[in-house]
């Protein structure tokens, strides 16, 4: 919890931890060109069906609401979606959801890739998970984590600096089973 200890060697950190050529070409590649917004969904399923009595399992109509709200919010530029999920076909539900193809995900992917195909992301969003904020810590990108039933705009978009605490002085906690903001 060091925060000056981490930003004083935040590079060195970042090298640590920078995945192989491997990893990094399958995600340019999937990623490609883009002029517009990638905004990166870390849906969590799995363990979080469970998690806290599954409160932040949702379902893929849910996160359809998440995603078309942030859709209507960038009016200026093309945006599309990156989806990683650590549940197999879930592109392919919101796929059925919307008419415009707006979603990418990368074939035959794994938990490394995801990860750091979010973090190459314009913004992230994502449920409450040490995951999402690696990608926001990483990638220097801004992260929206679901602990309400709000809609965000992209104002209410922050990175993570370190474990739970965001760039606006913010934090998350995890108090009486529910996540908030504070």
């Amino acid at each position: 919890d060091d925060i000056s200890y981490i930003q004083n060697h935040i590079q060195e950190i970042k090298k640590l931890f920078r995945p192989n050529e491997l990893v990094l070409n399958n995600i340019s590649n999937a990623l490609g060109t883009f002029n517009g917004f990638t905004i990166g969904v870390h849906i969590r399923r799995g363990d979080y069906k469970e998690y806290l009595s599954g409160r932040y399992y949702f379902s893929i109509e849910k996160w359809a609401k998440y995603i078309q709200f942030l859709s209507s919010q960038i009016t200026d530029r093309n945006v599309r979606f990156l989806i990683c999920s650590n549940e197999e076909g879930i592109d392919e539900e919101l796929s059925r959801l919307f008419t415009n193809d707006i979603f990418l995900s990368i074939p035959k992917t794994n938990g490394i890739t995801d990860l750091y195909a979010l973090s190459k992301c314009d913004y992230l969003i994502g449920v409450p998970s040490s995951y999402s904020q690696w990608a926001s810590f990483i990638g220097d990108v801004p992260l929206y984590l679901i602990t309400d039933e709000k809609m965000p705009s992209l104002d209410d978009f922050h990175k993570i600096i370190y474990f739970n605490h965001f760039d606006n002085g913010c934090s998350l906690v995890l108090e009486n089973g529910f996540y908030y903001i504070n």
